[in-house]
């Protein structure tokens, strides 16, 4: 190489999506241990006094729990949104990349015959 070249590609961090989504997440994650606390009471009354079937509200509060593990798990991709931009204009000129060996395995002796 003659020296430091341009990246082919960057990383730009999305600083207003960034904001609003941890905002969102904040609000969403009050309401969730809300509702976590109103199930929670829900059920110790339900228990207590015997009046209402318990597994309706087992179910309720388990879906719920599940769900709330998804969407836990979805928000680790709106933590820090980035914007990937590629430059393939920075490529070098094809004299300069550096040779490759491919080789190509198929399952049907016909397109991939053996050596010989």
């Amino acid at each position: 190489m003659d020296g430091p070249s341009l990246p082919l590609n960057a990383r730009r961090v999305l600083t207003k999506s960034l904001i609003l989504n941890r905002l969102y997440m904040f609000v969403n994650g009050i309401a969730i241990l809300a509702l976590f606390y109103y199930r929670a009471t829900t059920l110790l009354r339900v228990i207590k006094t015997r009046d209402t079937p318990v597994v309706p509200y087992l179910i309720v509060i388990l879906s719920e729990i599940f769900l709330t593990f998804l969407w836990v798990l979805y928000q680790a991709s709106r933590w820090r949104p980035v914007k990937l931009e590629a430059y393939p204009e920075r490529l070098p000129e094809d004299e300069k990349l550096q040779p490759v060996d491919v080789f190509i395995c198929t399952a049907d002796p016909a397109k991939s015959p053996p050596w010989g």
